[in-house]
């Protein structure tokens, strides 16, 4: 318990030092309420189920490359926070640097668990089928 409270006081230090490193976090969260309300207005305004098919599709990749950009600045922030005072200049810079990389990272982790989804739902399903 001794080691949870000082990480929690470490931290909370660190944080007071440099409350920038909430900046991507803050506007992260503000993209995602303007952006869910645009699509909430386009979605009304869709009236076919291919339309909106493609607008999900387009939403879904919008937002993981959002997130990838805001966490990318974030991870570089995190550890700039460290060994100095972190800007937003070093927020552009981390996230142009590697926004694409942790993009790819979150589509591989994405596709690994829709593959290990399948797998053990038609693996259930074929263990059901051999024990009836």
């Amino acid at each position: 318990m001794a080691n949870i409270t000082k990480l929690l006081t470490d931290s909370l230090r660190d944080f007071k030092k440099n409350p920038i490193i909430a900046f991507p976090t803050i506007s992260l969260l503000i993209f995602f309420i303007l952006f869910s309300k645009l699509s909430i207005q386009i979605n009304y305004s869709l009236r076919s189920q291919t339309t909106l098919t493609v607008w999900l599709i387009v939403f879904s990749v919008v937002m993981l490359a959002a997130t990838s950009y805001f966490l990318s600045g974030l991870i570089g922030m995190s550890k700039d926070v460290i060994r100095k005072k972190a800007s937003v200049r070093d927020f552009l810079g981390y996230s142009k640097k590697f926004w694409f990389r942790n993009l790819v990272i979150i589509l591989i982790t994405i596709l690994v668990y829709a593959v290990v989804n399948i797998i053990a739902t038609y693996g259930t399903f074929g263990i059901g089928k051999a024990l009836e």
